[in-house]
């Protein structure tokens, strides 16, 4: 196992700039939102964090697009989107890292976001954004 694991990184390390890859898949953008506890919410026993900051990166197959080309390897990625804002700050955090982002449209679909709360570093909370959610609303109240 040891040995081959040897040889793989010698891959990586000699070849991997040669190589071009394509990643397809469920792009998305996480975004978080940091922030610092301050006490525990009389109403729940969860935390109130006060925000301090906001910052958003590539996810899902975006993310490992930037992945392989911090390997070396020229990455492009497919995937679809909305059309929206968020699929603008995807594009550029992609493009700042070299990769070559092809979006496909889905027009009544926001591009899937990731939002996640963290309090003095820990994970409060996070939700997803997505338009599946809102499609399959749609179909069950139609019933």
């Amino acid at each position: 196992m040891i040995e081959q694991l040897h040889e793989v990184i010698q891959e990586i390390e000699q070849k991997w700039t040669a190589k071009r890859l394509l990643v397809v898949g469920d792009v998305m953008l996480d975004k978080y939102i940091w922030g610092e506890v301050g006490r525990i919410s009389p109403e729940a026993p969860v935390p109130v964090v006060r925000a301090t900051h906001q910052s958003h990166q590539p996810g899902g197959a975006a993310n490992v697009a930037m992945n392989l080309s911090k390997l070396g390897a020229h990455a492009e990625v497919i995937g679809f989107t909305g059309g929206d804002e968020d699929e603008r700050l995807l594009a550029k955090g992609l493009r700042a890292n070299g990769i070559s982002p092809e979006f496909v449209v889905s027009e009544g679909f926001p591009t899937i976001t990731k939002q996640r709360i963290l309090g003095d570093g820990n994970r409060c909370c996070g939700w997803t954004a997505s338009g599946w959610a809102r499609d399959r609303r749609t179909t069950m109240n139609g019933w």
